[in-house]
């Protein structure tokens, strides 16, 4: 968990979505409550555009699931916030979270739109570093 309680981060370690050479990146985001999303991108040869996207999320319904509505907004768009914004906008409606003791159907979409933007500014960095 961070210094602030709130929010954790970890790296998660899995391979390429292809073996092109194109850059990949997958980074995992979770909060306490459960909710959490995998992101994986990669760009194109210049490094501008999202060449492929996957984003993988759990604790927003019974099995971890892909939103593929939400990774195909991203496929040929320049990897820069407006696109980040739009793929969180497409999880949300995505996904099929349930009312708990923990969190309402609501507050998971909220947080599931925030992490997606998180996450993909994180890899978009870590990509653009390598």
């Amino acid at each position: 968990m961070s210094s602030g309680g709130h929010c954790s981060e970890s790296d998660v370690v899995i391979p390429p979505i292809d073996q092109s050479g194109r850059d990949t990146d997958r980074r995992g985001i979770g909060l306490p409550l459960g909710v959490g999303i995998v992101a994986g991108l990669a760009l194109d040869p210049d490094r501008q555009v999202i060449a492929q996207a996957r984003l993988v999320y759990f604790g927003v319904g019974p099995t971890p699931i892909r939103v593929k509505a939400a990774e195909e907004a991203l496929i040929g768009q320049h990897a820069e916030e407006a696109a980040f914004e739009a793929a969180a906008q497409s999880a949300k409606q995505g996904i099929d979270p349930s009312n708990d003791i923990h969190a309402s159907e609501a507050y998971r979409r909220a947080v599931a739109a925030s992490l997606t933007k998180r996450a993909l500014r994180a890899a978009l960095e870590k990509l653009r570093k390598n």
